[in-house]
């Protein structure tokens, strides 16, 4: 019987964890994006949510306000120019929707209709790559957005998992829309590097093993 508590005793520790993780990380993106005045603070704080749900998954002991602070701090500059870049690229598409309402009579319609979806889905899709692989790897600027898009290209399944796992979690805001207040990015941010951290682990140990083979 006493092992029966400590088990059950143990399991609720553990959510409790889980919890107090979402809400201290969805607080702490809401003060690090107030801080860049909103629009500023919005791409840096929510690649410092990622990083400490990757260092997590790593190494369970990482502190949380000193990560986020550091993540923040030091790419703060990168991040925004990334959110340039993204913001760019979400306006072209909202552009050329705009421009296809104007060619509806048009026997073409339908074609660049159906391209234009097709291109959103996979920008989304490297979108939401691109946190867990800018703070997994250290590359360069321009690279942070190629090798997403790369990503998606070469593993379409995982694109399709990250966006339907986003989806259903949107889902539930819409159902719950108090838990977009208490945990809005720190879920969807845990559910996508813990699907995704595996899956760049794996890659790095296929490329080494190719060096290897060349080296031999």
């Amino acid at each position: 019987m006493a092992l029966e508590m400590n088990g059950w005793t143990g399991r609720l520790l553990s959510v409790c964890e889980w919890i107090t993780r979402l809400c201290l990380l969805q607080l702490g993106w809401i003060l690090l994006s107030l801080l860049g005045l909103g629009i500023f603070g919005l791409f840096p704080a929510t690649g410092a949510v990622f990083a400490v749900w990757r260092q997590w998954q790593l190494r369970p002991d990482v502190p949380v306000v000193r990560t986020m602070w550091e993540v923040y701090r030091r790419d703060w500059l990168r991040y925004n120019g990334w959110g340039l870049a993204w913001s760019a690229a979400a306006l072209a598409l909202v552009l050329d929707m705009r421009l296809l309402a104007l060619a509806a009579d048009t026997p073409w319609y339908y074609l660049f209709t159906g391209i234009w979806w097709v291109v959103s889905a996979v920008v989304l899709m490297s979108f939401l790559f691109f946190f867990p692989m800018a703070v997994h790897w250290n590359w360069k600027w321009h690279q942070h957005l190629l090798f997403p898009l790369l990503a998606v290209l070469d593993h379409p399944w995982l694109g399709w998992l990250a966006l339907g796992m986003v989806g259903l979690t949107a889902t539930l805001y819409l159902i719950v829309p108090a838990l977009g207040i208490f945990c809005g990015v720190s879920l969807p941010a845990y559910g996508l590097m813990k699907s995704l951290l595996p899956r760049f682990q794996e890659w790095k140990e296929e490329k080494e093993g190719k060096r290897g083979q060349e080296a031999a």
